[in-house]
């Protein structure tokens, strides 16, 4: 499932990097990932070589994300400035062009086995709760466990930030191939040979079982379940269940 915008109303100064015509309505913007500022020696050197260097308004300090300056506010020129005017099409589609599901099972001497697979594919996605919260319910201790801090410089996330911060917009950094492939469903059950059973007095004993959700054969994401997909809050939901259902089926 995609598509096209043909026509739509837009200002006459619009720069043409931010014109939606042409393409499909699912794109989404971000900020390009450079690197994490994670010495002094690193942010000296920055501000060495661009004194009046701001990060979305902000001077840059140790533990920020810092991002590729591609154009200035009023110009197609690197002007040494992180602004909003640095954002890019960073993904194509944030909603699956493909959806997909398949059925494998059989069945051998009253043995059945019936397996349905689901996933999605072409899409990304960002990770859409990227701040610090008071709140314990809504910290992920994926991301604070190892967090920038003075004794951590080579942490994988960028410092810890109260929320709202400018330091954590949507950017490459926080973006994910969302393409999953999930084992969504198992339905597996014996039915007893009915010669067995004819001396128990019983005409049929069918013992099961069922599943749901068990497995993500492909998960790109890792650190929220890929199903959320661009949902907001979608790193601090929870997350989907998995299920064991056991039953027996028995007839006089």
């Amino acid at each position: 499932a995609v598509n096209k915008i043909i026509k739509k109303d837009e200002a006459e100064n619009l720069p043409a990097y931010r014109s939606e015509i042409g393409y499909n309505t699912d794109r989404a913007r971000g900020f390009i990932y450079t690197d994490i500022i994670r010495t002094q020696a690193e942010l000296d050197a920055l501000l060495a070589k661009y004194p009046d260097y701001t990060i979305r308004g902000e001077k840059p300090e140790l533990g920020m994300i810092n991002y590729k300056d591609i154009r200035g506010v009023t110009g197609d020129e690197p002007d040494g400035k992180i602004t909003d005017e640095d954002q890019d099409w960073t993904i194509n589609h944030s909603t699956p062009p493909i959806v997909y599901g398949f059925a494998v099972g059989g069945e051998w001497k009253g043995l059945a086995l019936d397996l349905f697979f689901q996933g999605v594919s072409g899409n990304d996605l960002f990770i859409n709760y990227r701040d610090q919260n008071a709140r314990a319910a809504k910290i992920n201790s994926i991301e604070w466990d190892d967090h920038w801090t003075p004794d951590n410089t080579d942490a994988k996330y960028p410092r810890a930030e109260k929320p709202n911060s400018k330091n954590y917009p949507a950017s490459t950094f926080w973006q994910r191939d969302g393409s999953f492939l999930r084992l969504k469903h198992v339905n597996l059950s014996y039915a007893v040979p009915k010669s067995f059973l004819s001396s128990l007095g019983v005409s049929q004993l069918k013992i099961f079982y069922v599943g749901a959700n068990l497995l993500l054969m492909e998960d790109h994401v890792k650190e929220f379940d890929p199903e959320f997909g661009n949902v907001a809050d979608n790193w601090r939901r929870y997350p989907v269940m998995k299920s064991h259902s056991f039953g027996i089926n028995l007839s006089f």
